[in-house]
This record gives C-alpha cells, structure tokens and sequence, in this order.
C-alpha cells in the first residue's frame, strides 16, 4: 500500500511539471489544451483518492482483523485510510497547480 500512496502523492507533486510541458507543447500556450490536460487529471486523482482510501481501509481490516473501530471514531479511521495525508497533498499540490493553470 505504501507504494500506491507514494505514487498518488507523487502524482500530485508533478502536476506543476504537468500543466507547465502541456502549456509548452507545440503549438505554445494553447489554453485549450492545457484546461483538458488539467481537468482530465484532476479526475484521475480524486478517483485515485477516494479509491486509496478505500483500499487502505480494505488493507488495514485485512491486516488488523481484531481491531473493532467504531464508526464514530473518525480520526482514526482518517489515520489508516491515510485519508488526511491523501486530502493534503490532493489540496496543496494537484489542486493548487489546477488552479494556477485553470
């Protein structure tokens, strides 16, 4: 699972690196081009997310069978679903470069 995760959150550094080749390709600039790049990623990644969420959970009850968290306890939940790690790097670093480029 660490290697999913690492790759989101690598996925999300890069997005700066991503729009910015886009915006370079020939023919140079095109704004079309680099909003459909943007909103194609920005789609890939929150789908990613809420699947590595998911599978963290899966990963973690498979891991961890006598482990009985209620639903009620939301931070620890977000703890072993790396949910808030995923959110933070999805917001300050895919969002953020979407945003910038948008």
């Amino acid at each position: 699972m660490t290697l999913c995760n690492n790759a989101f959150i690598d996925l999300t550094r890069k997005m700066e690196d991503i729009l910015s080749a886009s915006f370079d390709e020939s023919p140079r600039g095109d704004k079309q081009r680099v909003g459909a790049v943007g909103d194609n990623l920005m789609l890939l990644l929150s789908n990613a997310m809420y699947s590595l969420t998911w599978v963290n959970a899966k990963y973690y009850k498979q891991t961890h069978p006598n482990d009985n968290t209620q639903p009620e306890d939301t931070a620890t939940i977000q703890e072993f679903t790396q949910a808030k790690t995923l959110q933070f790097y999805y917001d300050s670093y895919g969002l953020a470069a979407y945003r910038r480029w948008a």
